[in-house]
């Protein structure tokens, strides 16, 4: 399943609980929040596998989910 139909965002309720990830199974909210904490992408990479495209993926994601939930709340 993709969900807000972006590309390499995946759904499995047998994958991390259905959270959204990307296609090494980290999830989304993970991304972001090393992003947040300020983690360096050299590290990010090297000790959790996340490269620049997954990192593109989560925050097209973080957009297009804060978009949608304006919407709705309007």
């Amino acid at each position: 399943m993709n969900p807000l139909g972006i590309p390499g965002v995946y759904v499995d309720p047998e994958i991390q609980g259905g959270q959204p990830v990307v296609e090494t199974g980290i999830p989304i909210y993970l991304i972001l929040d090393m992003l947040a904490q300020g983690f360096a992408r050299q590290t990010m990479l090297e000790d959790y596998g996340v490269t620049e495209a997954h990192i593109q993926i989560a925050l097209q994601f973080a957009a297009a989910y804060l978009k949608q939930a304006a919407i709705h709340a309007a």
